[in-house]
């Protein structure tokens, strides 16, 4: 049971490009222009650009921090890409069951409407092994075969080929996160209203940047806000005290620098939503939506900036670290699951240098405080620059209002 001329593969952010491909194979496309919708396009209307900053500390644990730089704040799992589609105006079927036999016969049920069924999990597998600092939300595959013979699905990931992955596998990393209770979606073909579709995942953005949901400290521009103060904090809250100087912060500096960089095509998102804004400017022949991109696509130079300098590349221990994480994605998306032995090889290597800053953290109190200093500034520059930005976007939302 396998689509029959199925070829959409590749892509950035994995919910985003899952979506995509199984929108693109159906024929899901811009009535007005008849263009498939891109992953930017998608990512703009369902999601868009957002921040928040969240560390837990529980004892006999690990530290553990979160930087999200999307606009998926308190979602349930899979409801993002549902509320993609249904902002578009089509009708995503989502499945979920507590059983393994039954989530197998969703996905079997979606193929035999000839529709790609996208799939969420949350798992290491062998064709992409993660570090803990690599792990950030769901990640989605599109599944567009079956084979019981063989006892083998085929999926389609960010990377450019095909992965084949045993049924057993993929059943145990759809179950391995319970709350998740093996979540699949498929999308009913209909007449999309993008226009409407794009004003609503604008508003959706400027607003959840501006006006967040509570705790509001932790999410929307006020996140960078409370992150920066953090940084210099001298009290059990800051980063001297909170990350103990080893495998923690070896971990959580790992961590911000995959969550800005290796989210999507990096610079925290920032660059893909310019180019969304560019083309919904264009779409609805609003100038000033892509005179708004400008300041985005330097905004993500300056994510990046802050991704480089939270990993210095003077310090080769930190400097290893961001490599290895980009050596892991380029190889992945290039070989998709022919890349197994290699990612291995870099996941040995990654748990090589963790256990090397552990032993021996590479920078004294003195330079750490130095280096904090130096991201709380930073920082704030993109606090001071993402409130103009999204400040723009609201402005231009209210007039969308006051015209209607």
């Amino acid at each position: 049971m396998i689509l029959d001329r199925f070829q959409q593969f590749g892509g950035s952010h994995s919910e985003f490009a899952a979506l995509t491909n199984a929108m693109a194979y159906q024929g899901i496309r811009d009535a007005e222009s008849g263009a498939p919708l891109t992953e930017a396009l998608l990512f703009g209307i369902g999601s868009g650009i957002g921040m928040s900053y969240f560390s837990f500390h529980y004892e006999g644990y690990a530290p553990t921090l979160s930087i999200n730089v999307t606009g998926r704040y308190k979602a349930k799992y899979g409801a993002v890409l549902q509320r993609t589609a249904t902002r578009l105006g089509l009708e995503p079927r989502a499945r979920t069951s507590n059983s393994a036999k039954v989530a197998l016969a969703h996905l079997k049920a979606g193929l035999s409407e000839g529709k790609p069924v996208i799939v969420e999990m949350m798992a290491d597998l062998p064709s992409l092994p993660l570090h803990p600092y690599e792990r950030f939300a769901e990640h989605a595959m599109v599944v567009y075969g079956i084979d019981d013979a063989r006892r083998v699905a085929y999926l389609a990931d960010r990377a450019s080929r095909p992965v084949q992955m045993p049924l057993e596998l993929l059943s145990a990393a759809r179950a391995a996160f319970n709350p998740l209770k093996n979540f699949s979606l498929t999308v009913e073909p209909a007449a999309i209203d993008l226009p409407a579709a794009l004003r609503q995942g604008i508003k959706h953005t400027a607003g959840s940047l501006i006006n967040p949901p509570t705790p509001k400290r932790n999410f929307g521009l006020n996140a960078l806000l409370k992150w920066a103060e953090l940084m210099v904090d001298q009290g059990d809250r800051g980063w001297q005290a909170a990350f103990q100087p080893g495998s923690e912060l070896f971990a959580a500096l790992a961590s911000v620098f995959a969550q800005i960089e290796m989210i999507g095509d990096g610079g925290a998102m920032r660059g893909t939503y310019a180019r969304f804004l560019d083309a919904a400017g264009s779409r609805l022949a609003l100038p000033d939506l892509t005179a708004a991109a400008g300041p985005y696509r330097e905004i993500a130079q300056l994510w990046t900036q802050l991704a480089e300098s939270v990993l210095p590349d003077e310090v080769p221990t930190l400097a290893k670290a961001k490599t290895l994480m980009r050596q892991k994605r380029a190889l992945y998306q290039a070989e998709g699951g022919e890349a197994a032995d290699g990612l291995g090889k870099i996941h040995s290597q990654q748990a090589e240098i963790q256990a090397a800053a552990a032993a021996a953290f590479p920078l004294s109190r003195t330079q750490r405080q130095a280096l904090f200093d130096s991201l709380r500034d930073q920082i704030l520059v993109l606090h001071q620059k993402e409130t103009k930005a999204a400040e723009t976007l609201s402005a231009l939302t209210t007039a969308w209002s006051s015209s209607a």
